[in-house]
């Protein structure tokens, strides 16, 4: 990342080490949801990987959960 007059510049695309730094998760991990579509990737020699689609994967697992995590307690209620 760098920093330029207190505004962060990221990138639009990671390289594969990058995008599993950015959004914490293993290789193995990150290959699966990209392999189903879930993290839009490309590999032109090596794995380039769209740190939009990690942000929005990273947005609806969050949601997801919130909503698992409601449906169980609302079951225990």
């Amino acid at each position: 990342m760098i920093s330029e007059n207190n505004h962060d510049i990221t990138p639009r695309w990671l390289s594969i080490q990058a995008a599993c730094s950015y959004a914490s998760m293993g290789l193995k991990k990150m290959l699966r949801h990209i392999n189903a579509g879930e993290i839009k990737a490309t590999k032109k020699g090596k794995w380039f990987v769209d740190r939009k689609s990690i942000d929005a994967f990273l947005s609806g697992s969050e949601l997801k959960e919130t909503l698992l995590v409601e449906k169980i307690l609302a079951s225990v209620r």
